[in-house]
């Protein structure tokens, strides 16, 4: 996942300043390999964002490989496009992740980019 910045920031009047949520509407696209071993187990995922460790979800979905991509030995590539509605309770860090479930669901892994955000609030004279 890539970023332009590593900043979000909310301009605010001092009136607004420290009033929360806030909501915003942000575009990503997440782009991760499913390895071969992974793609024998992987049944469903569910697309999560944090802000301050507190999670949210975005998403989900189901695998859903063609019938000779389940078993060869090769990797597969998945790239998932989203626009959500985002709610902020604070400033912080927002994060993301994808977390990858069996048929049982069993989450069996966790894909987590080291890209953070910053959620800042700037004041601007009204």
């Amino acid at each position: 996942m890539g970023i332009y910045t590593k900043e979000l920031v909310f301009s605010v009047t001092a009136e607004e300043a420290g009033v929360w949520p806030k909501d915003l509407v942000l575009g990503m696209m997440l782009d991760f390999s499913i390895s071969a071993e992974l793609k024998k187990k992987a049944h469903k995922f569910q697309v999560m964002y944090s802000v301050n460790d507190v999670e949210n979800a975005l998403g989900e979905g189901e695998f859903k490989f063609p019938p000779d991509e389940r078993d060869p030995e090769g990797d597969f590539q998945m790239t998932i496009f989203a626009k959500s509605l985002y709610r902020f309770e604070s400033c912080g860090k927002l994060a993301h992740c994808v977390k990858i479930f069996d048929a049982s669901g069993n989450e069996i892994v966790q894909a987590t980019p080291t890209t953070e955000l910053l959620i800042k609030e700037n004041v601007i004279p009204s």
